[in-house]
């Protein structure tokens, strides 16, 4: 039986495919870096450089995770065309949890006082109702706390600098005053309180803590 001479392997052939399968995929990598858009993006002051290739500004967002909400400050705008060494920020208006008349939502305001946040709303509060901010109680018009960064638990998955922290939304809770008419001897008394029961409302009266009005007298307060 006569076999045939195998050829020598041409090692110039597989030398050439090693270079294409080593050499095409960083080709492809330095001309997508070549054409890309270097663009700093800033996130409520966290700040990245990405390379993209989207055409605007909420393209971009998109791609990034980062979802605008109507009163959040974006510039340039959403529609802008991205263009080299732009820079992109986006300040995220703040979250609220707001209680009030058996409804509970999540509102983003800018507001720094529960009066502004409440206004933003929709929600109008009566001269004798309570506001409660994160089960205390608080002026209208007084400055709510400052809002702290929670760092998220470290993950395999670096992702992008904003992504890492989260500010929860701050409760604002109101209670809604109603009208109590008492009756002692002779005089007549309305107060609006925001107790739960009569008996705190009563206790409240005698501790102080009532401004009542008679019977055709002008309201000052609550209970």
């Amino acid at each position: 039986m006569v076999q045939k001479e195998q050829s020598p392997p041409d090692f110039r052939k597989q030398f050439f495919w090693v270079v294409v399968a080593v050499g095409l995929p960083v080709f492809l990598v330095w001309v997508y870096w070549l054409t890309a858009n270097r663009v700093m993006v800033s996130v409520d002051g966290h700040r990245e450089v990405v390379y993209t290739h989207r055409a605007t500004v909420d393209a971009l967002l998109l791609d990034l995770g980062v979802t605008p909400h109507a009163d959040d400050r974006i510039t340039p705008p959403l529609d802008s065309e991205l263009t080299r060494s732009l820079v992109v920020t986006v300040e995220r208006a703040r979250p609220f949890r707001l209680i009030a008349d058996g409804k509970d939502r999540v509102l983003f305001s800018w507001g720094d006082t529960p009066k502004h946040v409440l206004e933003d709303a929709g929600i109008v509060v009566d001269t004798y109702d309570e506001i409660l901010v994160d089960g205390q109680p608080w002026g209208g018009t007084d400055r709510l706390p400052v809002p702290l960064e929670k760092q998220l638990p470290t993950t395999y998955d670096r992702g992008f600098a904003w992504n890492r922290v989260r500010i929860d939304p701050l409760q604002i809770r109101i209670r809604r005053s109603v009208p109590i008419v008492v009756y002692e001897g002779a005089a007549q008394y309305t107060i609006y309180t925001t107790a739960q029961t009569v008996g705190e409302a009563l206790r409240r009266i005698h501790e102080g803590a009532a401004m009542i009005r008679t019977k055709g007298e002008a309201g000052t307060g609550n209970v």
